[in-house]
């Protein structure tokens, strides 16, 4: 079992989003001990480490509530399916993002080094 406190600092999370994420359901059953402080049991940290990834993915809480409300339906894994393409699409995104912010900040790098050498080469004349 462990406290709020050590969960919130293996997963680098705050209290209220921990708070947050059992008021919205998707911590199921995180109980209490005879003090009223939450105790996590190993279940909740499989729970919180899936949502946590779901949500560097990009999901929303209501995609991921949306998701634990499945059952294992053949209509149910295309719904899954679906969505895990529209992350996946989301991800691809980001990195065409990501990688158009690198060849700026590259381009910006190449010019100042240019520049330094301008300088330095005026410099030595």
């Amino acid at each position: 079992m462990h406290s709020i406190s050590e969960v919130s600092k293996q997963f680098n999370v705050t209290y209220d989003t921990l708070r947050y994420y059992e008021e919205k359901g998707l911590l199921s059953t995180v109980k209490r001990d005879s003090r009223g402080r939450r105790i996590y049991s190993d279940s909740n940290l499989d729970e919180l480490n899936r949502i946590i990834h779901m949500r560097q993915l990009g999901a929303t809480v209501n995609e991921i509530l949306d998701l634990k409300r499945t059952d294992l339906s053949k209509e149910d894994l295309y719904h899954v399916l679906d969505f895990l393409n529209t992350l996946n699409k989301r991800l691809e995104n980001q990195a065409k993002n990501i990688h158009k912010q690198k060849e700026f900040i590259e381009s910006k790098r190449a010019k100042i080094l240019n520049d330094i050498r301008t300088i330095d080469s005026k410099n030595k004349a």
